[in-house]
């Protein structure tokens, strides 16, 4: 039997091993005079709102990295190799953009590179919520450039700005520090992302099927259709009517998924 979340003692009693490791390591690195993990720069508060920053900054570069290539390969029908290469563009804009960025931090306010990257990530997924199961490729370029232009004119200055907040002697622990917010924003991006799909799909595919019953005109020419063409194919009957049932229920479940990756 599969257990929900907390519903599984295996999951509480890791929760309970994490917090106690975790108040430990937070006590310890405040009161050890060489702390690995330099807790005593959150003290710092441009810094600490900065490294939040990176951890959303995480949230979304992470979250978006692993859903992107699920809904090309689940959705859209590409193979693994496939979905890497129509995702490269987004790659290779950021390669593009971040040294064109970097120059123009001389001569701009940080802050506003910051924001033009917000902006365009912004646009970019705002484009990328549009896509349904028969966007093309190119259709879905706008939205993957966006977002890649966007994360590059954001990252390099945000950082800049996070570590002009710091004594020098203190920056390669910030450095450190802002890294760990970083990835930790990562791994909740992942694990938002996922668990999202999952409960957003369910319910997407509930209210779908309140739809599709035998009494709705429309599911029953669709059910007559398929269970027509697939008898001419040769099924027999029964199986026909089997077949063309589980076609219709797969394609509720592609559209319930849709509606999730949208979201």
């Amino acid at each position: 039997i599969r257990e929900n979340w907390f519903d599984s003692s295996f999951i509480v009693w890791l929760t309970v091993i994490t917090v106690v490791a975790l108040t430990i390591l937070v006590v310890w690195e405040l009161i050890t005079e060489e702390p690995v993990i330099n807790l005593r720069l959150l003290k710092n508060i441009p810094f600490t709102s900065g490294s939040i920053l990176g951890l959303l900054f995480g949230i979304t570069l992470f979250g978006s990295t692993f859903i992107l290539p699920l809904f090309l390969q689940q959705l859209q029908g590409y193979s693994v190799l496939d979905s890497g290469v129509l995702q490269l563009p987004r790659m290779l804009i950021m390669l593009v953009v971040t040294p064109i960025a970097g120059r123009l931090y001389n001569y701009i306010d940080s802050r506003l590179l910051v924001s033009i990257g917000v902006a365009l990530m912004m646009w970019g997924y705002l484009d990328m919520a549009g896509f349904n199961l028969e966007t093309s490729f190119m259709r879905m370029m706008p939205g993957f450039l966006l977002t890649g232009a966007g994360m590059a004119f954001m990252f390099g200055p945000m950082s800049a700005i996070v570590m002009r907040t710091v004594p020098l002697m203190q920056l390669t622990s910030a450095s450190s520090l802002f890294t760990l917010f970083r990835r930790i924003g990562g791994n909740l991006g992942y694990a938002f992302v996922a668990s999202q799909v999952v409960h957003r799909t369910v319910f997407h595919r509930a209210r779908l099927v309140d739809h599709v019953t035998p009494y709705d005109a429309t599911t029953s020419q669709a059910l007559d259709g398929l269970t027509g063409r697939l008898a001419a194919g040769g099924l027999p009957p029964g199986l026909a009517e089997d077949s063309a049932i589980k076609l219709l229920d797969g394609t509720v479940h592609r559209h319930a998924t849709m509606m999730a990756y949208n979201e």
